[in-house]
């Protein structure tokens, strides 16, 4: 896999393991409240303005949103050639300087763990790269949190300075318990900072969907049976491709035998992150993953593919790559014992049925969706009529 491609996926790859396969991720944490963040895209020249209707094309999914360029359509990373003092993006008049967006974006980057197979030198020829883009989508999450923040005051809404204390204390309270929290901590208390803006923008963004937007939304009580009956439906769609799994992954295993690549399948079909990397999983001890998938391993032979494995949460096909033995006492004829394996696998993963609906689960629901589909709304109406002035390629 190309180095940037790594470089990119740090947050994405979870070092090779399978949560479903292990086990893990039976309860999902909630993902810290935030603006919409845009998709790539191409690029505006530098020094126009990004905030007009023709600037801000629709996405994929038909919404409009500020997007960056693909990867492989860039030309080379060239940093802002900017003072620190200088506004990097305006929004609506309002601004942000250069040197706190730089320094920001720094932090960030500073704190990324290298992926397997990357060394320090592969990183620092693509900082500036890496550094770019982050400063791109911060960009983006700053111009479309500015926006909310000016409509929350344009209705009158402002907030009082023990509230934005108390959110800062909460912020730092966490940001202490990292290795290293000086750097941040000096930062986030710079007058101007990047961080300064952000807490303050969100507080705005999460005041204006509590008192203005949700109060304009109603649920009825067919709008709750309906969801009732469609969380229904779901689950059994889920049961019935789940059902479908075992004869998908018996056919796939045919396949195999039959000559086919296992890389290939295993790239094409797998539900694994592992199989950017053709199935390749890593070196396990028999403790590190489920009983069911390591009784298969340890009882092949190198180069063997085993039978369908069946997890409660997945079903494989495991290939041994590597048997590591331990050392055997001399004048003792059988095989050491093995320590550990390398493996490949093909995974499909099966989906957990939706918790069947009350009356009030339906009605929070449908209230969430309402409110994301009516700040989508809001969002693309400032956008519209916003003037955005940023030398970087976001359009």
């Amino acid at each position: 896999m190309p180095v940037f491609r790594r470089l990119l996926m740090i947050a994405a790859v979870s070092g090779g393991l399978c949560r479903a396969a292990a086990g893990w991720g039976q309860t999902d944490a909630p993902e810290a409240e935030a603006a919409p963040v845009p998709p790539p895209g191409p690029p505006l020249p530098a020094g126009k303005q990004a905030g007009n209707l023709a600037n801000w094309k629709p996405g994929s999914d038909g919404r409009l949103q500020p997007r960056i360029r693909p990867r492989a359509e860039e030309p080379g990373a060239v940093l802002p050639d900017l003072k620190p003092e200088e506004p990097l993006i305006t929004v609506n008049g309002d601004t942000l300087a250069w040197g706190a967006m730089l320094r920001h974006a720094e932090l960030m980057i500073a704190g990324m763990p290298l992926p397997q197979g990357v060394a320090m030198e592969d990183f620092e020829a693509e900082r500036d790269s890496i550094l770019l883009r982050r400063i791109m989508r911060l960009a983006e999450n700053y111009i479309v949190k500015t926006l909310f923040a000016q409509e929350a005051r344009r209705h009158n809404l402002s907030l009082a300075p023990q509230e934005v204390e108390a959110k800062r204390e909460a912020v730092f309270a966490e940001v202490r318990k990292r290795r290293n929290p000086e750097p941040h901590l000096q930062e986030y208390t710079r007058p101007g900072s990047y961080f300064a803006y952000d807490l303050t923008n969100s507080l705005l963004f999460a005041k204006l969907k509590q008192e203005v937007i949700r109060p304009s939304l109603a649920v009825t009580d067919q709008d709750i049976l309906g969801a009732i009956l469609k969380r229904v439906e779901k689950n059994g769609e889920i049961l019935r491709a789940n059902a479908g799994l075992r004869p998908k992954i018996e056919g796939l295993l045919a396949k195999i035998k039959a000559g086919e690549s296992f890389a290939d399948i295993a790239f094409a079909e797998s539900d694994c992150d592992t199989s950017y990397d053709g199935g390749e999983w890593g070196t396990f001890k028999y403790e590190d993953l489920r009983p069911e998938l390591m009784d298969a391993a340890f009882a092949m032979e190198e180069g063997e593919l085993s039978d369908v494995v069946e997890t409660p949460f997945s079903f494989h096909i495991i290939k041994l790559l590597k048997k590591n033995r331990g050392i055997q006492p001399a004048g003792r004829k059988k095989p050491a014992p093995a320590v550990s394996v390398k493996i490949a696998h093909i995974m499909l993963e099966k989906k957990r049925p939706l918790p069947p609906h009350t009356p009030e689960t339906a009605r929070r629901e449908i209230m969430e969706t309402r409110e994301s589909e009516a700040v989508e709304a809001m969002k693309e109406r400032l956008l519209e009529a916003a003037r955005i002035e940023t030398p970087l390629p976001l359009y």
